[in-house]
This record gives C-alpha cells, sequence and structure tokens, in this order.
C-alpha cells in the first residue's frame, strides 16, 4: 500500500515541531516564516530547505533580529483590527516598520489600541490586497472599459503601469498592474502585458475599447497588433505628448536658440556667483527635456530678459570655454528674431498644455482645441504637422464617429473620456516615492502594496463629464 498524503495543516505542524521557532501557521492555510516574515511555499519539502537556506533566512536567523523575532512572536488576538491598521498604513503609505515606533505605539497604547507588530501586520498585506483586486475585478466585469498603459525607468529599473477604468465613468481609473520588466521594452511585451492584465480582471479582449499611451513606435505596433484581433479597439495617443513633440521640432529648428539656452545654464549650473548675477531677473530656467512644455516656457525667460541677460554677461567679464560660447550665443544675428517667432509659439501652445496637463479637457474638448490652434507666422509648419498627427490618432475617429460598428452611446462616452496619459505618469510619481531607498522591497510584495496605496484614493479628474458620475 501507497504511503498515505499529508494534509497542508499536517504538513505545517510536522515543519513547525521539526524547525522550532522558525515557522507558525498562517492564514488561510499557509505558512509563514516568522524569521523572514513571510509566507512561503511548502508544498515540497525542498522548497522549505531551500528556502531555509538562502542567505536572508540565514543571515537573520544569526543575527540578533532574528532571535527576536523567533523569541517575541505574539498571536494575533484581534485580526480585524489588525487589517484595519494594516490597510490604514498602506492606504497613506506608511512604511509598516512604523508599527514598532515607540512613540506610535504610545500614542494608540494612549488611545487604548494594541498595535500590531511589524511582522503580523505584513501576514495580512496579501488578503488586502487581493480584496482591492477583487474590487476592481467586480467593477469592471462584463464592462466596456479603457487601459491606459507605459512604461518608465525608477532607481534603474524599468516598471510598466496599467491603469484601466470603465469608459462610462472615466472619474474612476483603477491600477490593475504595476510590474518590473528586465529585458527592453518592445510591442510583443506590451501585447503580453496588456492580455495578461486583461485576463486577471476577467475582461476579454473585446470589451477593451479604447488604448490610450504614448506614440513611441513600439506602441503603435502593439495598438496594431492589438487591432488586428478586436478590430473595433481604438488607440488613442496622448495628445498633450502630441504638443511636447510640436514643442522639441521648434527647439530642433530654433538651435541658436537652444545653443544660447544650454550655454547659460551651463555658465550658472552649481556655480553660485555666477547664478547670483542672475538675481534681478531670476535665476535662468532648467530646461527638462521630458517636462511638458519645458523648452517653451524658457523661452519666454529670454524673450522677456534678452538684453538685461546681454548686459550682465557684459558687465562681469568672464574666461574660458563655456563663457565664450555664451558671449556668442546672446550676441547672435537671428536671436531677437527667432525669440520673437518662438513666443508667437508659446503663447498658443502652453495654455492648451497647461489644461491637458491638468485633465481639464476630455478627448472632444482637447481634440477641438489642438485642431484650432494657428500661428500667425509658422516657418516650423507645426500646424501641418498638428494635422498630420491627428490624421493618424484614433481620437479622430472618436470626434468623426467614422466606425459605424460602434454605436452612438459608445462614441458619447468615449468623447467624454481620458484625452492623456497624465494618470498613469503620476502613478509613476507615486510609484517613485514608494520606492525609496530606505524601503526593501521584495520584487512580488512591490504590486501588493502599491494596488493598495494607489486605489484607496479616489481618482479624481476634472473632466466636463459630471453627468456621466455615480
Amino acid at each position: 500500500m501507497g504511503r498515505n498524503k499529508l494534509t497542508k495543516a499536517n504538513k505545517i505542524t510536522k515543519y513547525i515541531k521539526e524547525f522550532k521557532g522558525e515557522f507558525i501557521e498562517g492564514t488561510n492555510g499557509r505558512m509563514f516564516c516568522n524569521v523572514c516574515c513571510k509566507c512561503i511555499d511548502f508544498n515540497k519539502r525542498d522548497h522549505v530547505l531551500s528556502h531555509r537556506e538562502s542567505k536572508t533566512h540565514q543571515s537573520r536567523m544569526k543575527s540578533k533580529e532574528g532571535i527576536l523575532l523567533q523569541q517575541s512572536f505574539v498571536a494575533d488576538t484581534n485580526p480585524d483590527l489588525t487589517k484595519k491598521i494594516t490597510d490604514a498604513f498602506l492606504s497613506a503609505d506608511i512604511p509598516l516598520n512604523k508599527l514598532d515606533n515607540e512613540k506610535m505605539r504610545d500614542l494608540f497604547k494612549y488611545l487604548n489600541v494594541t498595535l500590531p507588530s511589524v511582522r503580523t501586520a505584513r501576514r495580512y498585506v496579501e488578503s488586502i490586497s487581493s480584496k482591492v483586486q477583487l474590487e476592481i475585478q467586480k467593477k469592471l466585469n462584463s464592462k466596456i472599459i479603457f487601459v491606459i498603459f507605459d512604461e518608465s525607468e525608477i532607481n534603474s529599473i524599468k516598471y510598466c503601469n496599467v491603469l484601466a477604468g470603465d469608459i462610462c465613468f472615466p472619474l474612476q481609473t483603477w491600477l490593475v498592474d504595476s510590474r518590473s520588466i528586465t529585458e527592453s521594452i518592445n510591442s510583443t511585451i506590451v501585447v503580453h502585458i496588456i492580455k495578461d492584465v486583461l485576463e486577471s480582471i476577467n475582461v476579454p479582449l473585446i470589451n477593451c475599447q479604447v488604448l490610450i499611451s504614448d506614440s513611441a513606435s513600439y506602441m503603435k505596433k502593439a495598438g496594431k497588433m492589438l487591432k488586428a484581433e478586436h478590430p473595433n479597439m481604438l488607440h488613442v495617443f496622448c495628445l498633450a505628448h502630441l504638443l511636447h513633440n510640436c514643442a522639441m521640432q521648434i527647439k530642433a529648428y530654433y538651435s541658436d536658440v537652444d545653443t544660447m539656452m544650454g550655454a547659460i545654464k551651463m555658465l550658472t549650473h552649481k556655480n553660485k556667483t555666477r547664478s547670483n548675477l542672475f538675481s534681478s531677473i531670476g535665476t535662468p530656467p532648467s530646461i527638462i527635456v521630458t517636462r511638458w512644455s519645458s523648452w517653451l516656457r524658457a523661452s519666454l525667460y529670454y524673450s522677456s530678459n534678452l538684453p538685461s541677460v546681454r548686459d550682465i554677461v557684459a558687465s562681469n567679464p568672464m574666461t574660458g570655454i563655456i563663457a565664450e560660447k555664451v558671449i556668442k550665443a546672446i550676441n547672435h544675428a537671428n536671436l531677437t528674431s527667432d525669440l520673437i517667432i518662438i513666443r508667437g509659439y508659446a503663447d498658443k501652445l502652453i495654455p492648451v498644455l497647461d489644461a491637458l496637463e491638468n485633465g481639464e479637457k476630455n478627448i472632444f474638448e482637447a481634440f477641438t482645441l489642438i485642431s484650432n490652434v494657428t500661428f500667425s507666422q509658422d516657418p516650423v509648419n507645426v500646424m501641418g504637422y498638428i494635422k498630420t498627427r491627428l490624421e493618424s490618432n484614433d481620437a479622430s475617429e472618436i470626434i468623426h464617429c467614422s466606425n459605424p460598428k460602434i454605436s452612438p452611446d459608445i462614441y458619447y462616452y468615449l468623447r467624454n473620456g481620458h484625452a492623456t496619459s497624465i494618470l498613469v505618469e503620476r502613478s509613476f510619481s507615486m510609484l517613485k516615492n514608494l520606492l525609496t531607498k530606505k524601503r526593501n522591497f521584495e520584487e512580488g510584495n512591490i504590486f501588493k502594496y502599491f494596488t493598495v496605496y494607489y486605489n484607496s484614493k479616489v481618482i479624481d479628474s476634472p473632466l466636463h463629464c459630471a453627468d456621466l458620475t455615480e
């Protein structure tokens, strides 16, 4: 006769007795490592032994921290309270290790509440995260949804964030995925991630009506691959990125102005003496290439202060290669006339960019605003560039309702949808704040913490579609 298989409970009991002080029985039939403060796979003995031999486990076993963890474990006497406290800490982005802060514990003791230990609270992170994900599934199940996708680099690691929401209620946008990727991003990876995410929230691809992203070449290709499977899906390229690209075209065309800005910034950067020379008119602005309208705003500074900049440089003799570049750049023959034309571009583009960046405009309003942008002088042919890019953007199809297979109701909701990918940009800012050097997350825990933190907030955007809200 074959051996009787041990039940999960018996397996856990066996390991607890065999490795005294190292493991305890967790919630929902899981085994919790009391040394490493996490649940581990115990289905096979090799998995348990492999965990015990890991560097983290061994180092904690040898350290005082490991000894204290083994000796000071106290059973969770009030799981509901522990869960609420853990949820509150995660939602407020307060590191769980603050639970061991003496002043924090004294405060709660004064309120007649006993704080759980850090290791006890960490046992509930997974269940809290799972509850949030389940809530998202219920909200989006059988709904027609939009997806916002982007990738960014944080601390030399690339992350992909995916947001989603019901097209009928664009003000409520959920974080449905946040993952790190080791390889270079490409269209195949994007398609895999989006399909994986849709499967995780039980939404078929045919229910994904809109993909919102930037217009990077790999995103365009990914959009085409998805549309090959779902022809009625629309791929909307961020309209704020479109205007940012216009600014970059102006920057490239007026290279002499750009050279002048760069030379002055090099002259004053990390040099307080030279920077203080400009105190009367304000420090020359920094230009952040990835920041929308940054270059155009810098051009306004020089358009207003060029005579003063020339006087400052002339009255304070400077030597060196950088100083020579500055003197040559600010005395360029066409500098004044170029700044006049750039001022015309800036005056028209910056207000529209601000409106889009703040989320004040839906697709219909943003498309109309951009389409109506005109310039008295347009040597860069920005208007032609805008027209070409709008025609290749599925936002144009939403405005002109050109697909007979899409109902008027759907078009109505789509017109009130997001015109930019600003929400996913903000999600990266939040993720960056979470991933500080002082906090050491295991890769598998990042999404668990972040999904609770992000989705605990009411994601409001001042789109003019108040009649669509619940």
